[in-house]
């Protein structure tokens, strides 16, 4: 439903109103130039506070439901902006705010951010766009995240991701997700405290310490998450490789361990 007010000026016509479809509302603001034959809209939508238990986007929009998101909390706005005349444009804005959820992969804490397309259809981000997040658990708690995203033709392009894990960080070179394809990127440690490590993945009678360094390549498909011959090393003599899971390693009669594993 669409209500509001259509005001003629010299040369021109402009609209103000409110527009709402179930859940979905939003402020509208137009104008055409009449001479031109060329306009613009935008259409504010929003703020939604979700709740547990409560308000989810899939009511509001419910082609959010294929992504599987559950128990979302936080508040979200969006802003629409088109052009007609000699081409029909489209641009937009996502607001997040303190967005946490669950999905089949992860749990989410406090995502922050704008998401900027300079084009819906097809959907193109408008250059490298910066997120903040409290915490990924993905089988281990990752904390202090930021993430560096761009995107265009239904693919959505990470160009970084960090986040602290162990007492030292983890990274992530750029990697690509499209609907439908499992997940593949490489983990890179820097830094992490095997001790800490230790202490998430138990072995009876071990207890290890030291700094590891090294790549684990992860694959995600649905809710399993797999590791690929993860690699970590020790800063000092001795390499370890692993499949999955913890294993002990000696090189010049110097032990070595590590990790790696995560849910699969």
């Amino acid at each position: 439903r669409l209500a509001g007010t259509v005001t003629g000026t010299p040369g021109a016509i402009e609209a103000t109103g409110n527009v709402t479809a179930g859940n979905l509302w939003g402020a509208v603001t137009a104008r055409h130039d009449l001479a031109t034959a060329q306009g613009t809209g935008r259409v504010r939508v929003g703020a939604y506070t979700f709740v547990p238990g409560g308000l989810q986007p899939q009511a509001v929009w419910p082609g959010v439901a294929a992504l599987g998101l559950r128990a979302v909390s936080g508040r979200v706005r969006a802003i629409l902006n088109v052009g007609w005349g000699t081409a029909f444009t489209t641009r937009g804005e996502l607001l997040l705010e303190n967005l946490s959820f669950s999905a089949d992969a992860a749990d989410v804490t406090g995502l922050d951010g704008t998401i900027r397309a300079r084009s819906l259809d097809p959907l193109t981000l408008d250059g490298t766009q910066e997120l903040t997040v409290t915490s990924v658990d993905v089988g281990v708690l990752l904390q202090n995240g930021r993430i560096a995203l761009s995107g265009t033709a239904g693919a959505l392009r990470f160009e970084s991701v960090g986040f602290d894990w162990a007492r030292g960080r983890l990274t992530a070179p750029p990697f690509t997700i499209r609907p439908g394809t499992p997940i593949e990127l490489v983990l890179v440690a820097d830094g992490i405290d095997a001790s800490s490590v230790m202490a998430r993945f138990p072995v009876d009678g071990l207890s290890i310490t030291g700094i590891l360094d090294g790549r684990v390549p992860i694959r995600i498909s649905g809710s399993t998450v797999t590791v690929n011959q993860g690699r970590l090393e020790t800063r000092g003599p001795g390499v370890v490789n692993a499949v999955a899971g913890v294993y002990v390693a000696q090189q010049d009669a110097t032990p070595m361990i590590l990790f790696v594993g995560l849910p699969t």
